[in-house]
């Protein structure tokens, strides 16, 4: 018995271990990159020193003009943008838990050693493309490490006629071929603290392909449901007072959800994929 119980332990420890090194998230002092400072930021995505995205701000005042665009360091590592249109140059903002995989458009330009993209563009009064404006977007980044692709994103703000970008922070999943959501880490999304919380129960493994364990920190009854971000039912457990149990998400589709205990009224996210 004592064998079984320790071998639970360790299977919970590498569990968690797992999860925690699945996202590797850099939170950065935001950095506001503008065209009176320079104009320019290097991304390194996986922190090896090596540029993956370079980005630059630049326009004329008097002209009322500005733009920011990026470039993709393809040449060996052959990094892309996630475009808004298959052939088009200007990249998309996503919002908060976006999917970031292989299922939306990628673009590149194998052989050369860059690759040019369309951020923000302002021209007398005409605000151009997605970026314009906006607060906490996401851009979807896909790279490689070695002959492996991963995914990852980068948070930003960007001024309303485009003559300023502040870098927030980024993060990639080191797990090659594997999702990951725009704003996702090892604790939930950026900038929301309930995910920090304690909520008197743990999930794992999250993100889950199908089996989600619940270890309860107490043995006082709980009743699950699993909502979709909308706030809509998708599944109902049974009461139980165990201190682990195991349901099935295979059926639902990839994303975010809430598992949600109805006597406390606490919840957790957690990621299908």
């Amino acid at each position: 018995m004592k064998t079984i119980f320790f071998l639970l332990i360790l299977f919970l420890f590498t569990a968690k271990q797992q999860i925690k090194s699945q996202i590797v998230y850099t939170d950065v002092q935001d950095t506001t990159v503008s065209y009176l400072n320079g104009g320019g930021y290097l991304l390194d995505v996986n922190n090896d020193a090596i540029t993956d995205y370079s980005f630059a701000v630049g326009g004329d005042s008097t002209l009322q003009y500005w733009r920011i665009f990026g470039m993709a360091s393809i040449g060996n590592t052959y990094d892309s943008i996630n475009p808004t249109a298959p052939f088009g140059v200007n990249v998309f903002a996503h919002s908060i838990s976006a999917s970031i995989d292989s299922g939306i458009s990628w673009r590149m330009y194998p052989g050369m050693n860059f690759m040019s993209f369309e951020v923000a563009q302002y021209d007398t009064g005409n605000a151009q493309y997605y970026w314009c404006g906006v607060t906490d977007k996401f851009m979807a980044l896909k790279f490689m490490i070695g002959t492996n692709t991963h995914y990852g994103w980068l948070r930003m703000d960007v001024a309303n006629n485009a003559s300023w970008m502040k870098v927030k922070d980024y993060a990639f999943n080191s797990q090659p071929n594997q999702p990951i959501l725009a704003g996702q880490t090892n604790n939930g999304m950026v900038g929301r603290a309930d995910d920090f919380k304690d909520v008197g129960f743990s999930l794992f493994p999250n993100p889950t392909t199908g089996l989600l364990n619940i270890r309860a920190t107490n043995t006082q009854a709980q009743n699950f449901v699993v909502l979709d971000m909308s706030g809509r039912k998708v599944l109902t457990l049974s009461e139980h007072t165990s201190h682990l149990q195991t349901i099935d998400c295979s059926t639902l589709e990839r994303g975010m959800y809430l598992l949600k205990d109805e006597e406390s009224q606490q919840a957790i996210r957690f990621i299908k994929e």
